[in-house]
């Protein structure tokens, strides 16, 4: 294009050599005025704002002189944080404002010339929209409307950035968007030409193309605008913009200087003056000057920003001079993606209403008095800047005793002035205001329940204070709090031992598993269930967890049973509820730990559930299916190697599927289609083991006990033809393995002796052996599976016991051998007691249910190759009117000094009950595990669920936390973080207007 001489004039500044350019910027206004300036400490704003695909943008929406945060979807969705007065955000009804569609970019800014920032976006088809009129107190847009359209070339294809800014200097806002490839977009305001807002799209090159980081600001005396980035080697650049004869332009590059790789970019008026500034990584460059550098110690370095999403700026506080928004990504253990502000101040030109320099989610001018956020004198009530304070309103009900609360509300008041916490004004611990409520009537029980969230704490006072109610002995369910929240529930207990730091515990962000995917032994924190009344039940040790444990990371895939602590931090892991055995090193730094229970001590890479107390988790829950049997696990070959064949019942049928996985964590939902074994008439539970290159499943018919091999193939098995066992109508079949023979049991009723038949299936077709007569009979149909004895092979059966004195319905094992006259000899018995009989005292009861359990045995290290260790999988006790059970698995241990050699376990993830046995093997290093999940819902009842990790022993790390650290640093903050209408409304001399 040629240029005009009037264009050439007006362009004439760009052609100049770049080093008037700096000289200009340097000589910009306030060269003399940045003494005293700062950057406060990053005050918690929001966490998890503007989550992709939204789009995070600062403004002062309602232009009462503070920037807000708006967030647009590119589908065409807005909402508004309102900052408030008071010094946060605050959470007004209404927020969201629906407008345009599809949106590949959007800015915010002055478009119409009034006080508020309005929202513009460009659709793909390239129809150009303003959201706008948000008045003041208020958090909606009134309207919006079309404000041109923009030709195809000039259209980004993707989300693309955008940037307010008044290019052509006219007075009217222009947003430059960085369309790519190498092109920038200029959407030009005419509201000045035509009286409406209306824009118009010309493009120029883009050097900032590649460039990570970017802005648009005004420098220099002649208030210039200029593009400034930053590239992905550090160099910080800028280049002018220009429109001439309404074309956009721009200048050659200048290079500012040279920043690390990592920092990040902002442009603002972060000095107040009519011209922009630069914020690069750690230093601020006056009017772009990089001559008059002033450094940032309170912003994050190159390491820190590494975590920064990105930055923005707005001038949050209202005093005329830009602040950093920040969004940082922190995992759940910090809290997890947050806001930060730093704001922008001289010496004394502070809004102290805004700064917390103490981090306890305060603000300085509530905790001096001279804002009573909510008619709340915080001052009144004990706290100031510079100590972490909390203020927590109790509720009770009116039959709750008030001696006791108050004796138990002061154990945790002085709990909580004794954590290690360094305050910034030199003091310790963390300072609680308790605020005793008027009480509840006990009969306001439902509706206190029914609408607890809204009524706790008063409208009036969140964002402000905390709230626990305590209820009345024999209250159900009433012990409970969200996480990161304002409000909970708690009982007393008769022995005062802060029974609120639990529950309070939830308000300030902990969870009972620390962040982790499950508790976690040596994390012995008051959150953690098995350490809620503290290790041995020892109420002076319930206490928030310090971290002192933390360097200790455990993976219950990959033990060390050496413990890197002396025996006085670990020895509560000897006590209830754990009971482990500890052995002292000979240099008395580390200890030694039975993880796995077999009498070794000092293993290495232990395989072991170890954080079993309050449930047992079998890994990631997968549906394979509805089945209204049983559902039975085979491993197809060798556990390391071999194919997990999955066996269900439904309708009268038997299914069968196999895992076509190779990795179980990343393909555990790789199954097969079901392939028809039986098409009706099965009735009970099938049983199903592998031999002799076969799987070979037995399941009862009307008439007998059908015998079926089946070897695998995908979605085409070959599935063998049913045989009939002789004389077996109305018997429950199990089989096992035994000698290179399948040894099949029949069960016919509680009062039989068992009978059994040895299968020869090494010819062409089984040869059935005569049915022999046990000594034994069981309350349900019995388990068995085979223990490989180098010397002769033996049968461990379990049976629910239905004639034992003291120990009727006791699950027992039995070891079984033939002789070699052909008869079975007993020769090992024991009862599958668990950990449940004789407890503290207790005398002992059965936990097992009315259905066959599951045994699966393996040579283990500790255990004689004769003996070997058994697991015992079945249902806890059933009721007439409660046919279905909690589900156990119980092994063998080598602690018999502990007055029983059996460990029992209780599955509880997902929590789930059945009307029936589980399905374990062997398969990859662990237990297949899977269960018909009892359900109320009839969509989901009868639901068979599958888990690689049936042991316990889960993959993920677990360790010890910080509780104290985390509700320091980041709970205290981060949990009241939003103020109401209300709460505005409440406030003595409101310095601005109310949201309704």
């Amino acid at each position: 294009m040629i240029l005009g001489g009037t264009a050439m004039r007006r362009l004439a500044w760009k052609v100049g050599l770049s080093l008037i350019l700096l000289g200009s910027i340097a000589m910009g206004p306030g060269a003399a005025a940045d003494e005293g300036f700062r950057v406060s400490a990053p005050r918690f704003w929001w966490r998890n704002w503007a989550v992709p695909p939204w789009i995070a943008l600062v403004g002062d929406a309602d232009g009462d002189g503070r920037a807000d945060l708006i967030a647009v979807d590119p589908s065409g969705e807005i909402e508004v944080e309102r900052t408030s007065p008071l010094g946060k955000w605050v959470k007004d009804p209404d927020a969201r404002k629906t407008f345009g569609k599809d949106f590949v970019a959007v800015a915010c800014g002055r478009f119409t010339g009034g006080a508020e920032d309005e929202v513009l976006g460009l659709e793909r088809d390239g129809s150009v929209r303003l959201a706008f009129g948000m008045h003041r107190g208020t958090s909606g847009y009134r309207a919006d409307d079309r404000a041109g359209q923009i030709p195809a070339f000039t259209r980004p294809a993707t989300l693309a950035r955008a940037f307010s800014a008044d290019i052509d200097r006219d007075g009217c806002v222009d947003v430059v968007i960085q369309r790519g490839p190498n092109q920038l977009v200029l959407l030009r305001n005419l509201r000045k030409d035509e009286g409406l807002v209306r824009f118009s799209a010309s493009v120029a090159p883009d050097p900032a193309a590649r460039a990570a980081e970017a802005g648009v600001g005004r420098f220099g005396p002649e208030a210039h605008t200029r593009l400034v980035w930053l590239d992905d080697q550090g160099n910080l650049s800028t280049a002018g913009l220009e429109v001439a004869d309404g074309e956009l332009h721009v200048g050659a590059a200048v290079t500012l200087l040279k920043a690390n790789r990592g920092d990040r970019l902002a442009v603002g008026r972060f000095l107040g003056h009519a011209t922009h500034d630069i914020i690069v990584g750690r230093r601020l460059l006056p009017g772009g000057d990089a001559s008059r550098t002033i450094e940032l110690p309170t912003l994050p370095n190159e390491a820190e920003a590494k975590h920064d999403l990105w930055w923005r700026v707005g001038d949050i506080d209202g005093n005329g001079m830009d602040d950093l928004v920040r969004k940082r990504s922190r995992t759940d253990r910090e809290g997890g993606p947050e806001i930060l502000i730093h704001f922008a101040a001289r010496q004394g030109n502070v809004q102290p209403g805004f700064l917390d320099e103490d981090q306890d989610g305060l603000p300085d001018d509530w905790e001096t008095g001279r804002i009573k956020p909510g008619g709340i004198d915080l001052r009144a009530l004990g706290c100031k800047p510079g100590r972490s304070d909390v203020i927590v309103e109790i509720e009770r009900f009116d039959k709750v005793d008030t001696r006791l609360l108050e004796t138990e509300v002061d154990v945790t008041v002085r709990y909580f002035a004794s954590l290690p916490v360094a305050n910034p004004d030199g003091t310790r611990g963390i300072a609680m205001h308790p605020v005793y409520r008027p009480t509840t009537p006990h009969a306001d029980f439902d509706n206190v329940i029914k609408r607890f969230d809204e009524r706790y704490p008063p409208q009036a006072h969140r964002g402000v204070v905390h709230s626990m109610f305590c209820g009345a002995e024999g209250d159900p369910d009433f012990a409970v709090a969200g996480v990161m929240g304002g409000n909970g529930r708690f009982h007393l207990n008769r022995i005062v031992h802060d029974v609120m730091s639990h529950e309070f515990g939830h308000e300030l962000g902990l969870t009972h598993e620390a962040f982790q995917p499950h508790n976690c032994p040596i994390y012995p924190s008051v959150m953690n269930y098995t350490y809620i009344e503290g290790p041995a039940h020892r109420l002076d040790l319930a206490r928030y967890s310090e971290g002192a444990l933390c360097s200790l990371v455990l993976n219950e895939r990959h033990l060390s049973e050496r413990l890197p602590f002396p025996l006085e931090r670990v020895e509560f892991l000897s006590w209830t509820p754990y009971q482990y055995r500890l052995e002292r090193s000979r240099d008395g730094r580390s200890v030694l730990i039975d993880w796995n229970w077999n009498g070794i001590f000092g293993e290495e890479n232990v395989v072991a559930d170890i954080n079993y107390d309050h449930g047992t988790d079998f890994g990631p829950p997968r549906d394979v299916g509805r089945a209204d049997s049983a559902p039975v696990l085979v491993t197809h070959g060798t556990p390391r190697d071999g194919r997990l064949l999955l066996l269900l019942g439904r309708g009268g049928g038997l299914r069968l599927r196999e895992w076509l996985g190779s990795d179980v964590d990343k393909e555990g939902d790789r199954w097969s289609a079901e392939a028809v074994v039986e098409a009706s008439g099965v009735l009970g539970d099938p049983t199903a083991v592998y031999l002799e290159g076969g799987t070979w499943v037995a399941y009862r018919t009307t008439d007998h006990v059908a015998l079926r091999r089946i070897v695998p193939g995908g979605d085409h098995p070959t599935i063998g033809p049913a045989l009939a066992v002789p004389a077996s109508g109305g018997c429950e079949p199990t089989l096992a393995s035994f000698g290179g023979h399948l040894a099949l049991f029949l069960w016919r009723s509680p009062g039989q002796p068992i009978g059994l038949r040895v299968i020869d299936v090494k010819g062409r077709e089984p040869a059935f052996g005569r049915e022999e007569e046990s000594n034994f009979a069981s309350l349900v149909p019995v388990a068995a599976v085979e223990a490989h004895d180098p010397a002769a092979p033996a049968l461990w059966v379990a049976m629910v016991e239905p004639n034992e004195p003291d120990r009727r319905s006791w699950s027992g094992v039995r070891r079984f051998v033939r002789t070699p006259e052909g008869r079975w000899h007993e020769s090992r018995r024991e009862w599958v007691d668990g950990e449940v009989a004789g407890r503290d005292g207790a005398k002992p009861f059965a936990i097992h249910a009315a259905h066959r359990p599951t045994l699966l045995w393996r040579s283990e290290p500790g255990f004689d190759a004769r003996h070997g260790r058994l697991y015992h999988f079945s249902g806890g006790a059933t009721t007439a009117d409660r046919p279905w059970s909690e589900q156990y698995i119980t092994m063998q241990t080598a602690a018999r000094e502990t007055g029983t050699n059996w460990l029992s376990r209780r599955y509880t993830q997902p929590e789930f009950t059945s009307r029936s046995a589980p399905g374990a093997c062997w398969f990859r290093g662990d237990i297949a595990y899977a269960i018909r999940v009892h359900d109320n819902q009839g969509d989901r009842n009868d639901v068979v669920k599958l888990g690689f990790y049936g042991s316990g022993a889960l993959p993920e790390p677990m360790s010890d936390y910080n509780d104290v650290a985390f509700i320091h640093r980041v709970g205290l903050s981060h949990s009241i973080p939003v103020l109401t209408p209300e709460a505005e409304a409440a406030t003595p001399n409101f310095p601005g207007p109310v949201s309704r």
